[in-house]
């Protein structure tokens, strides 16, 4: 397999490892009712005592645990496209959710949907950010955010740790914080031995980089 066959395969593998989708279905939904923390702990089928998942590819996350962050409730309609979001009840608060695996494993954050209540709401400084459990930001994205109140806003962090926290900075809405709901939390294990290290990647983006150029180079004489 040439390089291109390597890097087009760590490809492939990256979009299939993708698992377990929060979707937020908790039985005995209602608006504003808390959300039970169990939701998305250890997911190993299409439901569990709490509530029911989407998946993407069969495979669940049994290793992981999801725990939402303030005052977590659920809303059924209303925030944008979206049916059955969370979000942090505490005005002025942002958004988080934090994804553990167990030892020996990593949780991947694939995507995740957000709206917004009714109309518009603009998050105007730093907007989202994951980092890891040592506080390092692995994937940041800066405002200002226009957060649709009539679709949703897709976002693909694809960043992998052994815990995970994502937030989302609608803190800075103060009174109207809670007009942002997030939706369809994309997630994956692995086994920590099966994820390469950052710089592994950037080896394999250096080799891939030489090859380009060689291959252009001998194209070049050739001519």
């Amino acid at each position: 397999m040439n390089h291109f066959g390597v890097i087009l395969a760590l490809g492939l593998a990256g979009s299939a490892m993708a698992g377990t989708l929060l979707t937020y279905d908790i039985k005995n939904v209602a608006d504003g009712v808390l959300q039970d923390q169990a939701y998305g702990d250890r997911v190993t089928g299409p439901s569990d005592a709490v509530g029911s998942y989407g998946t993407d590819n069969g495979v669940y996350t049994p290793n992981v645990v999801a725990t939402h962050g303030g005052a977590p409730r659920v809303w059924t309609t209303g925030y944008g496209n979206l049916t059955n979001v969370h979000y942090n009840d505490f005005d002025g608060q942002d958004i988080t959710l934090t994804l553990t695996a167990d030892p020996g494993f990593l949780v991947t954050l694939q995507s995740f949907d957000l709206a917004a209540f009714g109309s518009n709401h603009t998050i105007p400084n730093t907007a989202i950010t994951v980092s890891d459990g040592g506080g390092n930001v692995l994937f940041s994205l800066a405002g200002p955010l226009v957060v649709s109140g009539s679709t949703h806003n897709s976002f693909t962090p694809s960043v992998s740790a052994q815990s995970l926290l994502l937030t989302i900075h609608v803190g800075q809405l103060s009174l109207a914080s809670d007009n942002v709901a997030l939706d369809n939390v994309l997630f994956s294990q692995q086994t920590a031995d099966n994820v390469p290290e950052p710089a592994t990647f950037g080896l394999m983006a250096g080799a891939l980089a030489t090859f380009v150029w060689k291959r252009r180079g001998a194209r070049t004489h050739r001519a």
